[in-house]
């Protein structure tokens, strides 16, 4: 338990850290709501009232889906809003700006939560135990019944016994039982990554300064160096990213790793191409075209996939509603991002093409776009057209998928199998190499 958990005035200092947060309230909104209430109960000398609400930030404390990592809920919380949450001071500093008055909010917002960062269960608990004493103190001490029946008999006095009942009830409550146990606390094991996050590098590089400094407004320009290098909010946790249909970007998860068409020279050009995008050389947004299962979007991510610095956002137009705004949207958020983009729209409509303007593109943002026909295609100099394979293309590719999966099969197997994935697919593409190797697997098994 922290020292400054410890003083009689730990209930005001409670209130005044979480009143004082500015920048990074937002995402700490109702956990700072229910410590001000925690206090209010405290002042107030209602203990039931304090365990209420104790509770009621605990249960938000291990479902708000903050990351898990310095092994104290309070400490999650803090590291969430502070590093992985936009505000005002992140965005200032992704773009390499100054504002002399988000610096000193910042400077503010780090000192309150490094205090609240050291909170625990045993520092809450102990401000309740602490009123506890303080109200026993101020019960007054009744004399027993028959005492005071004499003294009031003795001076003629009549005794209120319905009176002294009620006293002795509300001198019982001040009692309560709750708190001859522990609450749930907030630390539940040791500071570790539990999952995976693309800037997992920087950012535990940071939560160890924190955990170590003894004064987090000397980190300010540590963060704002952060920020400057790797941006922030949903950058910093997944190298591929889709947009929802609300406009909101959630990791892309893949199933299995995309597969580089060996016998497609197109993708070196593309790859080439994205290169040049990366080293800020001259380059062309890019348009892939081909019949429904060619492989377009494998192809895309693909690309992406080989060069580690590149983010990815996939963006599947068709299930959009007025998909240029949020396209709109997004090219001006990451036009403040220091990170480098590929966008891939997948199926964008001709109107949508057409409201791509390429010098209105941010210099960080390249353009890929999916399509069957390639006659809307102004804003994508670079054309590849995803072909259909030959016969023995698509038997190699198949024995090359095995070999990776350490199988064998015999040529006639393959060659069974291959045609039977063309009679279902109509076409030898992308999607027809998997359809056979599984057609192979089953018939090997």
């Amino acid at each position: 338990m922290q020292d400054i958990w410890k003083t009689s005035d730990s209930a005001n200092l409670l209130k005044l850290y979480s009143y004082r947060i500015m920048l990074v309230r937002k995402p700490m909104s109702y956990a700072l709501d229910k410590l001000v209430e925690f206090a209010q109960d405290l002042d107030n000398g209602d203990i039931e009232l304090c365990e209420k609400h104790y509770y009621e930030l605990y249960s938000h404390l291990v479902t708000n889906g903050c990351r898990r990592i310095s092994g104290n809920l309070i400490c999650d919380l803090v590291f969430h809003a502070l590093l992985l949450v936009p505000h005002d001071f992140a965005v200032m500093a992704s773009k390499g700006k100054t504002d002399d008055a988000v610096i000193m909010a910042m400077k503010n917002d780090l000192f309150c939560l490094q205090q609240l960062s050291t909170l625990d269960t045993a520092a809450i608990q102990n401000m309740a135990k602490e009123k506890l004493v303080e109200l026993r103190s101020k019960v007054r001490q009744h004399k027993d019944h028959t005492a005071a029946l004499s003294a009031a008999a003795w001076s003629g006095a009549q005794m209120n016994l319905a009176h002294m009942q009620r006293d002795d009830q509300n001198s019982a409550r001040v009692f309560p039982r709750m708190l001859d146990y522990n609450w749930p606390s907030f630390d539940y094991g040791e500071a570790e990554f539990r999952d995976e996050y693309s800037a997992d590098e920087a950012l535990g590089e940071m939560y160890n300064r924190l955990i170590a400094s003894e004064d987090w407004t000397q980190l300010t320009d540590d963060l704002y160096s952060f920020f400057n290098q790797y941006g922030y909010g949903f950058m910093l946790r997944s190298y591929s990213l889709r947009m929802k249909p609300d406009g909101t970007l959630v990791p892309l998860k893949l199933t299995s790793s995309p597969h580089e068409p060996r016998v497609d020279t197109d993708f070196s050009l593309a790859l080439d191409n994205v290169i040049s995008f990366m080293r800020q050389k001259p380059h062309m947004h890019m348009f892939i075209c081909g019949l429904h299962g060619s492989g377009k979007t494998e192809f895309a991510l693909k690309v992406a996939s080989e060069l580690p610095e590149l983010r990815l956002i996939l963006i599947p137009c068709g299930a959009l509603d007025n998909p240029a705004h949020k396209l709109d949207s997004l090219m001006g958020e990451l036009s403040n991002m220091p990170l480098r983009f590929m966008v891939l729209l997948e199926n964008p409509s001709r109107e949508l093409c057409a409201s791509v303007i390429p010098c209105t593109v941010p210099k960080n943002v390249l353009l890929c776009a999916t399509g069957e026909i390639a006659d809307h295609i102004n804003a994508f100099p670079m054309c590849i057209e995803m072909r259909e394979l030959s016969d023995d293309e698509l038997q190699l590719e198949v024995e090359l998928r095995l070999d990776e999966l350490n199988c064998t099969a015999e040529p006639d197997v393959i060659e069974d199998a291959c045609k039977e994935a063309i009679e279902i697919s109509g076409k030898a593409f992308v999607s027809t190499i998997d359809r056979a190797v599984s057609i192979v697997l089953w018939k090997i098994m």
